[in-house]
This record gives C-alpha cells, structure tokens and sequence, in this order.
C-alpha cells in the first residue's frame, strides 16, 4: 500500500510532465529538470517506506506541504486548481497518521489524473462541526468523468483511500458530485490523529 500510493505518485507525475509538458517551462530541457524531480521525489518516497512511519507533527504543516505537491503534480498534469490555504487548528498528528493523510492526498491526486479526465479540482479543508470531538474534514472535488454507478471500490486505489482513512480513526465517502460531473472523495478525520 506505502509503495503503491506514495512513491508511484511522484513517477506518475513525471510521466504526466512528459506527455503535457509544463506550460511554465519552455522546451525539452525543462521538462527534464521536471521529470528528474519527480524522479528523485519517488526515491524520497521510497526511503521513507523503508524506514518506517515518519515524526509527529503538526496538521497545519502537514497539509500545507502536501497541498505543495499536490498543486505542482496536478498543475503539471494541466489541471486548474483551487485550494485556498485554511487554517485546521493546532492539532498534531502521530507519525502514522500524519503518513496516512499524505498518501491518501497523493493516491486520490493519482486517480484524478489517472483516471477523471478532468480540468479542475477544488481542495478544502474545514473543521468538523462537532466542538467537542474536533477534527477536520479534507474534500477533493473534480469536474472529470466521474465514477461508474455504485463504485466506490476497485483497484488498488478506492480501497487504499479507505483503509488510509481507518488510519487516521475516521472515514472516508467517495461519491458523484451533486452540482455537477465529477468526482468527491471526503475524508473526516474526528479529534487529533
């Protein structure tokens, strides 16, 4: 699961820089540089898989570096994106949670490009309503082609979402949109993982 949805990530976003390009890099050269930095993402990756769960730290954190990567690897995947900077609280996160909120984040950015044909994905980030147990609710919309009726399994990707999620002691849903085509995947995360 750790290989499939954190270090087949960044090798797909350099794949997605080889077949668009980066309209912010001009020529060949540029998307090399791209892709070499997608390379040595995934080799990052991979050491941290093999040393194990990383450090606590604090969810503001952790989500502002992942909204980092997940902006650049679906930007280079020619998306349009939206994720406002949102502040979670000051909650901390245990090492194996703060692993399971990246990889869910990562697995979900692969699915939209892998599979959404989509041109835009809003991100939010908003606490829970319940003031007691608080937490947070992470949801990822895109405008793609959306899931087939009734799946919310398949692969290796929807379940891995799921089981992430259970790590983090909350759950997640993946439905249609209902204003438009697309797909949304929330994640609500009760109190500090």
């Amino acid at each position: 699961r750790d290989l499939h949805d954190s270090v087949s990530s960044p090798l797909l976003a350099g794949l997605a820089h080889t077949r668009h390009g980066d309209q912010s890099v001009d020529g060949a050269d540029g998307r090399g540089v791209i892709v070499q930095a997608q390379i040595e993402r995934a080799l990052g990756a991979m050491r941290e898989v093999v040393r194990g769960a990383s450090s606590p730290a604090l969810l503001a954190e952790t989500l502002a570096d992942v909204r980092f990567e997940a902006v650049e690897r679906l930007r280079g995947g020619g998306l349009e994106v939206h994720w406002p900077i949102s502040d979670p609280g000051g909650s901390s996160l245990s090492g194996p949670a703060r692993d399971a909120l990246v990889a869910f984040v990562r697995e979900t950015v692969s699915n939209i490009l892998r599979h959404a044909d989509a041109t835009t994905v809003i991100v939010t980030v908003a606490p829970m309503d319940d003031p007691i147990l608080g937490g947070f609710v992470l949801q990822i919309d895109d405008d793609g082609r959306g899931l087939p009726a009734g799946q919310t399994a398949g692969g290796s990707g929807l379940p891995n979402l799921h089981a992430r999620a259970a790590t983090l002691g909350g759950r997640c849903e993946i439905s249609g949109r209902p204003d438009a085509r697309g797909t949304r995947v929330r994640l609500h995360v009760p109190g500090a993982a």
